[in-house]
């Protein structure tokens, strides 16, 4: 049985996600998690469930190379809010960009100082 914590997220989105913004619509920005080698009835079973249960609205697309799972854009507050605003790793500082110019409030949620159940009852 997985049971996603926000640092598995967080560590996920940092090894395996992408921040970027759509060049042809400034204000669009996107992020999305790559999730290619799983069965989409395990994302849509088992991984999607519970980012929704953390208040995280998510999609699964399905591309040539497998599926990747989407955050829809009116998530991307609680999505930071539930990793923390603020990369734990300075290489890394350009997959919070968005924090900065749309969420700055959220600087100061770091990570590692998150207590990871009271943000999981906090949506349960």
């Amino acid at each position: 049985d997985l049971k996603l914590t926000p640092i598995m997220i967080q560590h996920w989105f940092l090894g395996d996600g992408c921040l970027y913004r759509d060049n042809n619509k400034k204000a669009s920005w996107h992020i999305f998690i790559a999730t290619n080698c799983f069965k989409i009835e395990d994302l849509e079973n088992i991984i999607k469930p519970q980012f929704l249960a953390m208040g995280i609205e998510c999609k699964i697309k399905k591309n040539k190379s497998g599926p990747t799972l989407h955050i829809y854009a009116s998530s991307f507050e609680r999505f930071y809010e539930v990793i923390g605003g603020k990369s734990p790793v300075e290489c890394y500082n350009y997959k919070y960009k968005i924090v900065e110019e749309r969420f700055p409030h959220l600087l100061n949620v770091g990570s590692n100082s998150m207590d990871e159940n009271l943000v999981l009852e906090d949506r349960l």
